[in-house]
């Protein structure tokens, strides 16, 4: 009984919550775990657990890899971790389970990777690229407007400098 009562305090103890106010039923909130990732920051909050409870709805994680590719006994292990953070967006919902995991190359590749987010119970993963914070504005092509003679042209300019557009 007292193991059992250490382990559940351990676990519980790994656990962070992201909102305010009393902690609500597991019904009520979404847990997010990192699995081979750590998630480091949710909606530009700091992360301290393992695993985090948020209330339902979009989020934004800043997440690390942080996966062992292979164990090495008593010696340790080979770790492969990212030289930065990447961002990843979803959409929660209540009661359910969230992983984080690294995808990409194979094997992982100087920082050749992205976050994704896996619903534990739809077994699907449910991620979407991030709103823009620094929306770049789009050049639109000018209005034809027609002549003397009614006719309508379009007079092409030569593209700004500083505007790649492959």
């Amino acid at each position: 009984m007292r193991i059992a009562l250490a382990l559940l305090t351990v676990v519980a103890s790994c656990t962070a919550v992201q909102y305010d106010g009393p902690r609500r039923p597991r019904s009520q909130v979404s847990r997010i775990g990192g699995d081979r990732a750590r998630v480091k920051a949710i909606d530009g909050d700091p992360v301290d657990g393992n695993y985090v409870e948020v209330l339902p709805g979009e989020h934004e994680l800043e997440v690390a890899m942080d996966a062992a590719l292979a164990g090495l006994g008593m010696v340790g292990a080979v770790v492969m971790r990212s030289t930065q953070n990447l961002t990843v967006c979803f959409r929660s919902y209540p009661g359910r389970f969230y992983m984080v995991r690294p995808m990409g190359s194979v094997p992982y590749v100087h920082d050749h990777w992205r976050p994704a987010v896996f619903d534990r119970q739809a077994e699907v993963y449910v991620e979407h690229p991030c709103p823009s914070k620094n929306p770049v504005g789009v050049i639109s092509p000018p209005t034809p407007q027609p002549d003397q003679n009614g006719a309508t042209t379009i007079k092409v300019e030569p593209r700004p400098a500083g505007i790649d557009l492959e």
